[in-house]
Protein backbone atom coordinates (compact mmCIF):
# COMPACT_ATOMS: atom_id res chain seq x y z
CA UNK A 1 0.00 0.00 0.00
CA UNK A 2 2.99 2.37 -0.25
CA UNK A 3 1.69 3.88 -3.47
CA UNK A 4 -1.76 4.46 -2.00
CA UNK A 5 -0.29 6.16 1.06
CA UNK A 6 2.00 8.35 -1.03
CA UNK A 7 -0.88 9.31 -3.32
CA UNK A 8 -3.06 10.19 -0.32
CA UNK A 9 -0.36 12.50 1.03
CA UNK A 10 0.10 14.05 -2.41
CA UNK A 11 -3.66 14.78 -2.52
CA UNK A 12 -3.54 16.14 1.03
CA UNK A 13 -0.90 18.68 -0.02
CA UNK A 14 -3.56 20.26 -2.24
CA UNK A 15 -6.63 21.93 -0.75
CA UNK A 16 -9.45 19.40 -0.49
CA UNK A 17 -12.22 20.25 -2.94
CA UNK A 18 -14.85 19.04 -0.50
CA UNK A 19 -15.28 17.42 2.88
CA UNK A 20 -16.19 14.20 1.08
CA UNK A 21 -12.83 14.17 -0.68
CA UNK A 22 -11.07 14.64 2.64
CA UNK A 23 -13.10 11.85 4.25
CA UNK A 24 -12.43 9.57 1.28
CA UNK A 25 -8.69 10.23 1.47
CA UNK A 26 -8.60 9.52 5.19
CA UNK A 27 -10.54 6.30 4.64
CA UNK A 28 -8.00 5.16 2.04
CA UNK A 29 -5.10 5.87 4.38
CA UNK A 30 -6.78 4.04 7.25
CA UNK A 31 -7.45 1.04 5.02
CA UNK A 32 -3.87 1.00 3.71
CA UNK A 33 -2.23 0.83 7.12
CA UNK A 34 -4.93 -0.84 9.23
CA UNK A 35 -3.40 -4.30 8.80
CA UNK A 36 0.02 -3.23 10.05
CA UNK A 37 0.92 -3.99 13.65
CA UNK A 38 3.99 -4.85 15.67
CA UNK A 39 4.81 -5.31 19.33
CA UNK A 40 5.15 -1.99 21.09
CA UNK A 41 3.39 0.00 18.37
CA UNK A 42 1.57 3.01 19.81
CA UNK A 43 0.58 4.84 16.65
CA UNK A 44 1.28 5.49 13.00
CA UNK A 45 1.12 9.12 11.95
CA UNK A 46 1.24 10.22 8.32
CA UNK A 47 1.93 13.92 7.89
CA UNK A 48 1.61 15.83 4.66
CA UNK A 49 3.88 18.77 3.89
CA UNK A 50 0.92 21.10 4.43
CA UNK A 51 0.34 19.74 7.95
CA UNK A 52 -2.58 17.39 7.26
CA UNK A 53 -2.44 14.68 9.92
CA UNK A 54 -3.54 11.07 9.34
CA UNK A 55 -3.43 9.18 12.62
CA UNK A 56 -3.90 5.48 13.36
CA UNK A 57 -3.35 4.55 16.99
CA UNK A 58 -4.69 4.01 20.48
CA UNK A 59 -6.42 7.40 20.52
CA UNK A 60 -8.80 8.87 18.00
CA UNK A 61 -8.02 12.45 18.98
CA UNK A 62 -4.90 13.32 16.95
CA UNK A 63 -3.06 16.55 17.62
CA UNK A 64 -2.63 19.08 14.79
CA UNK A 65 0.83 19.66 13.36
CA UNK A 66 2.40 22.58 11.56
CA UNK A 67 3.99 22.46 8.10
CA UNK A 68 7.28 23.63 9.63
CA UNK A 69 7.26 20.65 11.99
CA UNK A 70 6.76 18.28 9.07
CA UNK A 71 9.44 20.02 7.05
CA UNK A 72 11.89 19.61 9.93
CA UNK A 73 11.10 15.88 10.20
CA UNK A 74 11.57 15.40 6.45
CA UNK A 75 14.91 17.21 6.53
CA UNK A 76 16.16 15.01 9.38
CA UNK A 77 14.97 11.85 7.61
CA UNK A 78 16.73 12.87 4.40
CA UNK A 79 19.96 13.53 6.29
CA UNK A 80 19.88 10.08 7.88
CA UNK A 81 22.20 7.38 6.58
CA UNK A 82 19.40 4.83 6.87
CA UNK A 83 16.06 4.54 5.14
CA UNK A 84 14.39 5.33 8.46
CA UNK A 85 15.53 7.81 11.10
CA UNK A 86 15.48 6.59 14.69
CA UNK A 87 15.04 9.78 16.73
CA UNK A 88 15.16 8.08 20.10
CA UNK A 89 12.88 8.99 22.99
CA UNK A 90 10.78 12.13 22.57
CA UNK A 91 7.42 13.63 23.45
CA UNK A 92 4.49 12.00 21.68
CA UNK A 93 3.08 14.30 18.99
CA UNK A 94 -0.35 13.16 20.13
CA UNK A 95 -0.86 14.93 23.44
CA UNK A 96 -3.97 12.84 24.20
CA UNK A 97 -2.05 9.55 24.09
CA UNK A 98 -1.61 7.47 27.23
CA UNK A 99 2.10 7.29 26.33
CA UNK A 100 3.54 10.80 26.70
CA UNK A 101 7.06 9.55 25.89
CA UNK A 102 7.64 7.29 22.90
CA UNK A 103 10.47 6.10 20.72
CA UNK A 104 9.92 7.56 17.28
CA UNK A 105 10.98 6.41 13.85
CA UNK A 106 10.62 8.83 10.93
CA UNK A 107 10.61 8.00 7.26
CA UNK A 108 10.33 10.30 4.28
CA UNK A 109 7.39 9.49 1.97
CA UNK A 110 7.84 10.08 -1.76
CA UNK A 111 5.20 10.02 -4.48
CA UNK A 112 6.02 8.86 -7.99
CA UNK A 113 4.01 10.80 -10.56
CA UNK A 114 3.13 8.80 -13.69
CA UNK A 115 2.62 12.13 -15.47
CA UNK A 116 6.04 13.63 -14.83
CA UNK A 117 7.91 10.38 -14.26
CA UNK A 118 9.57 11.87 -11.17
CA UNK A 119 9.41 11.22 -7.43
CA UNK A 120 8.76 14.10 -5.07
CA UNK A 121 8.60 14.27 -1.28
CA UNK A 122 4.99 14.53 -0.11
CA UNK A 123 5.29 14.01 3.66
CA UNK A 124 6.59 11.84 6.45
CA UNK A 125 5.64 8.72 8.37
CA UNK A 126 6.13 8.80 12.15
CA UNK A 127 6.08 5.45 13.97
CA UNK A 128 5.67 5.76 17.74
CA UNK A 129 6.74 2.83 19.96
CA UNK A 130 6.52 2.09 23.67
CA UNK A 131 8.65 -0.29 25.79
CA UNK A 132 6.54 -3.44 25.28
CA UNK A 133 9.51 -5.07 23.55
CA UNK A 134 11.60 -4.67 26.71
CA UNK A 135 8.75 -5.90 28.94
CA UNK A 136 8.34 -8.98 26.73
CA UNK A 137 12.07 -9.68 26.81
CA UNK A 138 12.26 -9.34 30.60
CA UNK A 139 9.36 -11.76 30.99
CA UNK A 140 11.48 -14.44 29.30
CA UNK A 141 15.00 -13.49 30.33
CA UNK A 142 16.68 -13.74 33.71
CA UNK A 143 17.84 -10.42 35.12
CA UNK A 144 19.33 -10.81 38.58
CA UNK A 145 18.23 -8.48 41.40
CA UNK A 146 20.43 -5.43 41.20
CA UNK A 147 21.21 -5.78 37.50
CA UNK A 148 20.18 -2.94 35.21
CA UNK A 149 19.51 -3.41 31.50
CA UNK A 150 18.98 -0.27 29.46
CA UNK A 151 19.13 1.22 26.01
CA UNK A 152 20.38 4.76 25.58
CA UNK A 153 19.23 6.65 22.51
CA UNK A 154 21.64 8.76 20.50
CA UNK A 155 20.98 11.75 22.79
CA UNK A 156 21.96 9.91 25.98
CA UNK A 157 18.35 9.50 27.18
CA UNK A 158 17.13 6.20 28.62
CA UNK A 159 14.91 4.82 25.87
CA UNK A 160 14.39 1.36 27.39
CA UNK A 161 15.09 0.18 30.93
CA UNK A 162 14.47 -2.91 33.05
CA UNK A 163 12.93 -0.46 35.54
CA UNK A 164 10.13 1.22 33.59
CA UNK A 165 10.25 4.25 35.88
CA UNK A 166 13.72 5.11 34.59
CA UNK A 167 12.54 5.52 30.98
CA UNK A 168 13.05 9.13 29.99
CA UNK A 169 15.92 9.80 32.42
CA UNK A 170 18.73 11.87 30.95
CA UNK A 171 22.07 10.35 31.89
CA UNK A 172 25.02 12.50 32.85
CA UNK A 173 27.50 13.54 30.19
CA UNK A 174 30.31 11.69 31.98
CA UNK A 175 28.33 8.44 32.00
CA UNK A 176 27.25 8.80 28.36
CA UNK A 177 30.86 9.43 27.27
CA UNK A 178 32.01 6.38 29.25
CA UNK A 179 29.39 4.26 27.49
CA UNK A 180 30.22 5.57 24.02
CA UNK A 181 33.95 5.07 24.46
CA UNK A 182 33.71 1.57 25.90
CA UNK A 183 33.73 -1.79 24.19
CA UNK A 184 33.32 -4.96 26.22
CA UNK A 185 33.32 -5.05 30.02
CA UNK A 186 34.62 -2.35 32.34
CA UNK A 187 34.74 -2.13 36.13
CA UNK A 188 33.74 1.17 37.71
CA UNK A 189 32.03 2.66 40.74
CA UNK A 190 28.43 3.88 40.44
CA UNK A 191 26.59 5.34 43.44
CA UNK A 192 29.37 4.13 45.71
CA UNK A 193 29.16 0.50 44.52
CA UNK A 194 31.60 -1.47 42.40
CA UNK A 195 29.86 -2.60 39.21
CA UNK A 196 30.69 -4.24 35.90
CA UNK A 197 29.36 -2.44 32.83
CA UNK A 198 28.91 -4.25 29.53
CA UNK A 199 28.21 -2.11 26.45
CA UNK A 200 27.06 -3.06 22.97
CA UNK A 201 27.80 -0.26 20.53
CA UNK A 202 25.01 0.20 18.00
CA UNK A 203 25.18 2.64 15.12
CA UNK A 204 25.08 6.38 15.77
CA UNK A 205 21.30 6.61 15.36
CA UNK A 206 20.36 3.63 17.54
CA UNK A 207 22.53 4.48 20.56
CA UNK A 208 23.89 1.85 22.97
CA UNK A 209 22.80 -1.21 24.92
CA UNK A 210 24.11 -1.24 28.50
CA UNK A 211 24.07 -3.95 31.17
CA UNK A 212 25.21 -2.94 34.66
CA UNK A 213 25.92 -5.77 37.11
CA UNK A 214 26.98 -5.23 40.75
CA UNK A 215 30.37 -6.84 41.21
CA UNK A 216 29.13 -8.64 44.32
CA UNK A 217 26.74 -10.69 42.14
CA UNK A 218 29.66 -11.97 40.09
CA UNK A 219 32.03 -12.58 43.02
CA UNK A 220 29.43 -14.00 45.43
CA UNK A 221 30.17 -17.60 44.33
CA UNK A 222 33.92 -17.01 44.63
CA UNK A 223 33.44 -15.44 48.06
CA UNK A 224 31.34 -18.41 49.11
CA UNK A 225 34.07 -20.79 47.94
CA UNK A 226 36.67 -18.73 49.82
CA UNK A 227 34.67 -18.95 53.03
CA UNK A 228 34.25 -22.70 52.57
CA UNK A 229 38.00 -23.13 52.07
CA UNK A 230 38.73 -21.08 55.20
CA UNK A 231 36.28 -23.19 57.18
CA UNK A 232 37.82 -26.44 55.90
CA UNK A 233 41.34 -25.21 56.67
CA UNK A 234 40.23 -24.26 60.17
CA UNK A 235 38.71 -27.68 60.72
CA UNK A 236 41.90 -29.27 59.38
CA UNK A 237 44.07 -27.24 61.75
CA UNK A 238 41.84 -28.17 64.67
CA UNK A 239 42.08 -31.82 63.67
CA UNK A 240 45.88 -31.59 63.45
CA UNK A 241 45.99 -29.91 66.86
CA UNK A 242 43.81 -32.66 68.37
CA UNK A 243 45.99 -35.39 66.85
CA UNK A 244 49.15 -33.65 68.06
CA UNK A 245 47.76 -33.43 71.59
CA UNK A 246 46.72 -37.08 71.53
CA UNK A 247 50.18 -38.14 70.26
CA UNK A 248 51.85 -36.10 72.96
CA UNK A 249 49.73 -37.71 75.67
CA UNK A 250 49.96 -41.30 74.47
CA UNK A 251 53.49 -41.46 73.05
CA UNK A 252 55.69 -38.50 73.87
CA UNK A 253 54.74 -38.18 77.54
CA UNK A 254 55.32 -41.88 78.46
CA UNK A 255 58.66 -41.94 76.61
CA UNK A 256 59.73 -38.76 78.40
CA UNK A 257 58.76 -40.33 81.76
CA UNK A 258 60.88 -43.42 81.03
CA UNK A 259 63.78 -41.23 79.96
CA UNK A 260 63.55 -39.17 83.15
CA UNK A 261 63.38 -42.38 85.18
CA UNK A 262 66.59 -43.76 83.66
CA UNK A 263 68.30 -40.43 84.24
CA UNK A 264 67.28 -40.52 87.89
CA UNK A 265 68.63 -44.08 88.27
CA UNK A 266 71.90 -43.07 86.69
CA UNK A 267 72.33 -40.09 88.97
CA UNK A 268 71.28 -41.94 92.15
CA UNK A 269 71.52 -45.71 91.60
CA UNK A 270 71.08 -46.53 95.29
CA UNK A 271 67.94 -44.50 95.72
CA UNK A 272 64.67 -46.33 95.28
CA UNK A 273 62.78 -44.51 92.53
CA UNK A 274 58.99 -44.36 92.47
CA UNK A 275 57.37 -46.65 89.93
CA UNK A 276 56.22 -45.07 86.69
CA UNK A 277 52.50 -44.83 86.09
CA UNK A 278 51.49 -47.47 83.59
CA UNK A 279 49.37 -45.99 80.76
CA UNK A 280 45.89 -47.39 80.36
CA UNK A 281 46.40 -47.88 76.65
CA UNK A 282 47.93 -51.32 77.14
CA UNK A 283 50.05 -50.89 73.99
CA UNK A 284 53.83 -50.93 73.41
CA UNK A 285 54.22 -47.74 75.48
CA UNK A 286 52.50 -49.36 78.48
Amino acid sequence: HNDAVAQALEIANRPFSSSFDEFNTRAKVAYSVSGFSTKGLVSLDLLSLTGVHFHIGETLNASPVSPSYVSDLVSKAKASNNSALWQGLSNNINVNSQYPLVSTVVREIQYFSPTTGQSTTVGALVVSLNDDVMRDYLARATVLPGQKLMKLDRNGTVELHSNAQRVGDRMSKVFVNAVRNQAGTQELILDGEKVLMDVVQLDAEHGNLVMITPRRLVTSHVDGLKHSIIALLSLGLLGIAALTWAFAKTVVEPIRAVSHGFRALKEAPLVVQPALQVPRSGDEMA
